[in-house]
């Protein structure tokens, strides 16, 4: 009974942490926030937008489920388990990495079911998600990434693609040296063989959806508020301030100043912008491809904040604990940054 009053208050602790928020906003800045409280405003902003967020949460943390009470976990982790074992990884990071190629929620629903299951520690685990951030992230935008821009900026998209893919490749032997460096030798059999004996859907169908409400029920207390927060604070504004600070903070070093306007484009505008913009200016100023695609790649490097504000933080706080998640984000983030400069670094070198 205690336990359970435990978990009900953790469950509505931010809730209740939003909530006083909003009222001392409302005392603070009353007008946009009545605005921003409209009904039609808040459905359209918040209620619809989250809905999309959890269904898309749920779907990969039922696929996940699926995955590992059908016993598919093993056939998955066949796949990457030369990388893994390198990397000095549990099996359940090898299943999660292949997964990841297709989806990175599944993929983090995973980590969090063997997390939950102790089948992988948390220092595992963090090695774990920095070895998804790598070719498993770049490969699933690479079609979309690859097209536009392309299209858009001709070689200086394909020089921002070849960047951007080997700075997944600095991070995916970073994250398996890391993983040497830090992690105990896992003990392991010659062969993965999967375990016999597995129920059918139908007979495993009504343990699992009472794990995955439970589960749903847990994402939902975090992710909502947090959803809530970040769509308040773009709101009144918070984003567009952050990126004027960023804009008029940007140093004048090695690229001239068209390439500081399309830093600036880049993580001000939409995706396929920054790229539309790039060609124009290559075709239309001094601007060389190389000036061109260090630019579109310090914009996205700069967009880091915001992206971890808008995309990251309500999946990660939903999958795992707030202070797991919070290190898990930092880690992938500062991973993802370096590699980025060092592979930047090479490519100027190179150019």
């Amino acid at each position: 009974m205690a336990r359970a009053k435990k978990n009900l208050r953790t469950l509505l602790l931010p809730t209740i942490l939003v909530l006083g928020l909003t009222a001392v906003l409302l005392v603070v800045r009353p007008e946009p926030m009545v605005d921003f409280l409209r009904p039609g405003r808040l459905g359209g902003k918040v209620a619809w937008p989250l809905a999309r967020v959890m269904f898309f949460m749920g779907l990969g943390l039922a696929a996940a489920m699926v995955i590992e009470a059908l016993g598919w976990t093993v056939t998955l982790a066949r796949l990457a388990a030369p990388l893994t074992r390198l990397a000095r990884l549990p099996e359940a990071a090898a299943a999660s990495f292949t997964t990841a190629l297709v989806s990175s929620p599944a993929a983090n629903a995973l980590l969090s079911e063997a997390l939950d299951k102790k089948e992988i520690s948390p220092r595992a685990l963090a090695i774990a998600n920095l070895l998804n951030g790598s070719w498993p992230s770049f490969m699933v935008h690479l079609p979309s990434t690859l097209v536009v821009a392309t299209s858009c900026a001709g070689r200086a998209g394909l020089a921002y693609t070849a960047i951007m893919f080997a700075a997944a490749t600095l991070r995916l032997l970073g994250a398996a040296w890391l993983g040497r460096l830090i992690l105990p030798t896992v003990e392991r059999t010659p062969k993965l063989t999967a375990p016999a004996g597995h129920k059918s859907f139908r007979a495993l169908w009504p343990e699992l959806r009472q794990r995955l409400g439970r589960r749903l029920v847990n994402l939902f207390s975090v992710a909502a508020p947090v959803y809530y927060l970040v769509t308040l604070a773009a709101d009144l504004g918070f984003f567009e301030a952050l990126k004027a600070y960023s804009a008029a903070s940007l140093p004048d070093f090695f690229l001239p100043v068209e390439a500081a306007t399309l830093i600036v484009f880049s993580f001000t505008a939409e995706f396929s912008s920054g790229f539309v913009a790039a060609g124009a200016l290559i075709q239309n100023s001094t601007l060389t491809v190389a000036q061109a695609a260090a630019a579109l790649v310090i914009g996205n490097i700069i967009a880091t904040p915001i992206r971890v504000l808008r995309w990251q933080l309500a999946a990660f706080l939903g999958y795992f604990r707030v202070r797991l998640g919070l290190t898990l984000i930092l880690c992938n983030q500062v991973f993802r940054i370096v590699s980025l400069v060092l592979a930047l670094l090479i490519f100027w070198y190179m150019a």
